[in-house]
Parts: C-alpha cells; sequence; structure tokens
C-alpha cells in the first residue's frame, strides 16, 4: 500500500510509537553500504518508505535496511529453501529418478529407523491404558456404571492416533510423477494406497515450505501447489535431498525460469491474500497489484484492541463514586484513580482506531504501476483516496525483490522500487517469480538492463 493514503493523525501514532520502541530498545540505525551508525529516527510522513541518506558515504537507502534485525539462526534447511543456486544430487540420496514416456517419476523409499513420535506415543500409551484400567476397575465396581466410566479412553485414542503418525513417518514410501497433462502423487503405507492427482495447467508453485517448527528450528516439506489443493510430503528428507528434490519437479513443471509473457498479453498471479496483474504492451508495462494479508491482520488486531479498550471504558466509568462528604479524602483518590485507568484506555483506544484504519485501507488499496521510456507512473487507491506520482526513469536508482515478513518461518516477499525521494513498494505475499517478472518487465519498459535483485 502506499503511506500516504493513510490519515496524518494514524502516521503520527505509529511513528510515535515506532520511535518509542528504538528508544527503549537503543536501536542503531547502519548504513548498509559503508556501515556508519546514523541516530534512529522514523519520520511520521512517509514512515517504512522514506529514503534515509547517509553522512559518511553520501548514499540513499531505504529506512528498512538501515536496521539489523536479529534474526534467528538460519539452518541449512532455511538457506535451501530460499536458494537460487543450482543443487546437485546428493551422493548417497535413496531417491529413484526416472523418466517416463511423458514426463519424469520419483520413487522416494520409506525412512525406516525410529523417531521421536513412536517414542512419545509408546509412552503415552503406556501410561494411559495403565490409568483407564485402574479407572474403569473403580468404576465397573460401583453399582451402576454411567457413560462417565469411559470417558478417559480418549487418551488411549490419542495416543494410537501419535503411534500412527510415527508409523507414517518411518514405513511409508512415496511416489509423485509428473507428465503433460497432471501430477500425481502416492502415498504406500501397510498395504494402503492414497493418490492425489493436480491437473498440471493448474499449478502456481512448487517450493519447500515451513509446516512446523521442531527445537526453535523450522522443518520444511516439498510444496506442490494448485489455484485449488495442494500436495505436501517429504519431511523426513535429508535437507539436501528435499531441495534437490524440488529443484527436479520445479523442473519438470517447467516453473525454474520466470520468462517475460510476449508483447500484447496479459498474466495474473493470483494467491489466498492478493492478486498480481502483468499487462505487457509494445512500448509500456502496466502492473496492478492488491495484496491483503497484512491488512487483515491489523485490521483483526485493531478490532480487538477497540472492543476491550470500550469494554474497559465502560468499566471503569461504572465504577465512578458518588459524592459523599465525609469521604472527600478517598473520593478524590478513588475517582482521580478512575480517570487515570480511563486516560490509559483511552489512549489504546486510539491506537486500535488508527490500527483499524490502516488495516482497512491496506486491505482495499488498490497500486498500479505503469512504465515507458519516457516516465514511471505509480497511482494508489483506496475507496475515494488516490495518491499519484511521476518520475524519470533515469531516477530509479534500484528494483529488487525483498522480504517483508516471516510467517511460520517462511518469507512473504514484495517488489521494491528505489527512488530519491521514496520507496515504492508491491506484490506483498506473491510468489517470488511472479514479482521478479514484474519487475524486470518494468525495466524493460523503462529501457534498463539491470534484472530485478533478490
Amino acid at each position: 500500500m502506499s503511506v500516504e493514503l493513510i490519515p496524518s493523525w494514524c502516521r503520527r501514532i505509529f511513528a510515535w510509537f515506532a520511535n518509542r520502541s528504538l528508544r527503549r530498545a537503543k536501536a542503531q540505525f547502519h548504513c548498509p553500504t559503508c556501515e556508519a551508525t546514523l541516530p534512529a529516527r522514523v519520520q511520521a510522513g512517509l514512515l517504512w518508505e522514506e529514503v534515509m541518506p547517509c553522512s559518511e558515504c553520501r548514499g540513499y537507502a531505504p529506512i528498512s535496511s538501515y536496521l539489523k534485525f536479529k534474526h534467528p539462526r538460519e539452518t541449512e534447511e532455511t538457506k535451501l529453501a530460499e536458494t537460487e543456486e543450482l543443487i546437485e544430487q546428493p551422493l548417497h540420496t535413496r531417491i529413484v529418478a526416472d523418466s517416463t514416456a511423458n514426463g519424469r517419476r520419483w520413487e522416494v523409499p520409506a525412512k525406516g529407523g525410529w523417531n521421536f513420535l513412536l517414542t512419545f506415543s509408546s509412552l503415552w500409551l503406556a501410561l494411559t491404558l495403565t490409568l483407564c484400567a485402574l479407572s474403569l476397575t473403580h468404576s465397573l465396581d460401583a453399582p451402576k456404571v454411567t457413560a462417565k466410566a469411559f470417558v478417559p479412553l480418549i487418551f488411549p485414542l490419542i495416543g494410537v492416533g501419535l503411534l500412527y503418525a510415527g508409523l507414517r513417518a518411518s514405513l511409508a514410501r512415496h511416489t509423485l510423477e509428473v507428465d503433460s497433462r497432471e501430477v500425481v502423487y502416492t502415498r504406500h503405507f501397510l498395504g494402503f494406497t492414497r493418490r492425489k492427482i493436480l491437473q498440471r495447467d493448474v499449478i502456481v508453485s512448487a517450493r519447500l515450505t515451513c509446516i512446523y517448527i521442531e527445537n526453535n528450528r523450522p522443518v520444511y516439506a516439498i510444496e506442490v501447489k494448485a489455484k485449488r489443493g495442494r500436495m505436501v510430503f517429504g519431511s523426513m528428507l535429508e535437507p539436501q535431498e528435499k531441495a534437490w528434490l524440488c529443484q527436479e519437479i520445479r523442473q519438470a513443471l517447467g516453473l525454474s525460469s520466470a520468462t517475460n509473457p510476449p508483447p500484447d498479453s496479459k498474466l495474473l498471479s493470483e494467491w489466498r491474500h492478493g492478486k498480481l496483474e502483468m499487462e505487457r504492451g509494445s512500448d509500456h508495462t502496466i502492473v496492478r497489484s492488491q495484496s491483503r494479508r497484512v491488512g487483515t491482520i491489523v485490521l483483526v488486531i485493531g478490532g480487538f484492541f477497540v472492543a476491550i479498550a470500550i469494554f474497559m471504558l465502560r468499566g471503569g466509568l461504572s465504577m465512578w463514586m458518588p459524592w459523599e462528604p465525609h469521604a472527600k479524602v478517598f473520593y478524590y483518590f478513588f475517582n482521580g484513580f478512575i480517570v487515570f485507568w480511563c486516560l490509559l484506555v483511552s489512549i489504546a483506544l486510539l491506537t486500535g482506531m488508527a490500527m483499524f484504519r490502516f488495516g482497512w485501507i491496506a486491505r482495499n488499496t488498490i497500486k498500479m504501476l505503469h512504465a515507458d521510456a519516457q516516465s514511471l507512473t505509480v497511482i494508489a487507491t483506496s475507496g475515494r483516496r488516490v495518491v499519484k506520482h511521476t518520475w524519470n526513469p533515469a531516477e530509479v536508482q534500484r528494483m529488487s525483490v525483498e522480504t517483508s515478513m516471516r510467517m511460520n518461518s517462511n518469507p512473504i516477499y514484495h517488489g521494491e522500487l528505489q527512488l530519491p525521494d521514496r520507496i515504492v513498494t508491491f506484490g506483498t505475499g506473491a510468489p517470488k517469480e511472479d514479482i521478479r517478472r514484474a519487475i524486470n518487465l518494468l525495466g524493460d519498459a523503462m529501457g534498463r538492463v539491470e534484472p530485478a535483485r533478490t
């Protein structure tokens, strides 16, 4: 979204909270070029879209790149999940890859061995079955047996489910086959076969995605995602095997290269929380972006703040003490505390209203970028509010794909254009390949030969 769409009073509140947090954390801004230390301060005008100058190297950079955040320690899987380098087939892999008449097939054998789920479920079953046996023995001795006596049996059933999951992780083998029309995933476990089919023309991505956290480390699996439905498998493989197999699948599906569309054509990238439309003309490119993910999250949080603040205000005002001539000191002390309480809650209410307003605007913002050899125009709209800016193509200093945030250890990407006075972002939450394709199209229309940075 565009910061200028946010009312100025909301921006001042956000800037105040941001600067207060920076002061309490004793944070410092560091120039990404020369590492010079600068005063940490966020201006209410453009917030995160501001471009800050460095007094040492005379360079300019986005305010987001000046802050050195404490990222969690990157694991091998995290690095492999985000790398774009060619990954060689592991020497000791047990995955069998074959070429078929119409495509490619991979056989992933059972991992075998013992795992944590088998250990935990065995102990869980031993404990719960013993306790249930004692409980049932005591209940059956009673004159009248009720249905409540069998309620503890729920806990051994949970253990059976955990045991099933552990056995499946060790004994299941998988087959994935890609042909000209569809992708077929088959799981073989204890003589049972489960099959899932996705049509190839609706598949939008194949990547490593985090499915859970174990010992504060993300565990990734291979995800083949279509417009409706997905396949997730391979979490028990070694990190190198996952990355190599995911790369093989991407190549077989033709997802490894982000080719530009031909002139006078359109491309539409849709995901759960938005869409990115690219239109390439003979001498121009238009990119339309709408991202609802961040706006929805902030909208829900702001609504929660407002609801709680209103409830607490009503509760505080209902406790107002009436005038008592014989209790003047207590009257002023108690009601003074109520006034102080209501002031604090009013600040929370105002903050919640600002967040709700911001989330509503962000969720409904549509951003359009029009690029040709003469100009770059950005138009952002939300309801009746419209913001428009135009720059010369020579003023575009950098075009890149950046990471906005992480959700469940999975990066959320956005496109970023650095200009002399601000940063223009678009496509938050879109697939990385589609954002890169959109940036390359904008660069081609403006006559830039520099590819998108990642």
